[in-house]
């Protein structure tokens, strides 16, 4: 009895797209400091929280923060953790229907992990130039919108 209420409260909070979603290691993720995404360099190797949006194209996905700063797209967002264990049915169907929809949706995540950069790449090709190794996850999907201070919308033409 407990199990079926148990089971039935997941798929309704799954279903509100606003549960969290942790996994095992990296020693206590409430020891986590809190910082903006712009300010990941300044945190190499340790644990972070940070809110970003992640969005993409196909195969080329990756993070940028809600303002505008030199890391957007420059960041992968590592979900291994999620895909190698049995919390992955928590995450896959939304991350499904982002992927499947990524012309019309982005997620806003905010995320506890390591953030790691080196030279050797992150990401699909290797084309990203650090990386936020997710071990808890809370996440919303949205339709996509324009930020303010995109570099895109500050090109003027002569």
């Amino acid at each position: 009895m407990t199990r079926t209420i148990l089971s039935i409260l997941t798929i309704i909070l799954t279903s509100c797209s606003l549960i969290p979603v942790r996994t095992v290691g990296h020693g206590n993720l409430k020891k986590a400091k809190t910082v903006d995404f712009c300010e990941l360099s300044n945190n190499r190797d340790k644990l972070i929280k940070t809110k970003l949006i992640y969005s993409g194209v196909e195969e080329y996905w990756s993070a940028r923060g809600l303002d505008s700063c030199r890391l957007d797209g420059d960041v992968y967002l590592n979900l291994d953790d999620y895909y190698d264990s049995w919390k992955s049915f928590l995450v896959s169907w939304r991350m499904r229907k982002l992927f499947n929809n990524y012309w019309k949706y982005d997620a806003i995540v905010t995320t506890k992990g390591i953030y790691e950069e080196n030279n050797n790449g992150f990401g699909h090709l290797n084309t990203k130039h650090g990386q936020i190794r997710a071990k808890y996850l809370k996440f919303r999907i949205t339709k996509k919108r324009t930020r303010k201070n995109t570099a895109a919308n500050n090109v003027h033409e002569p």
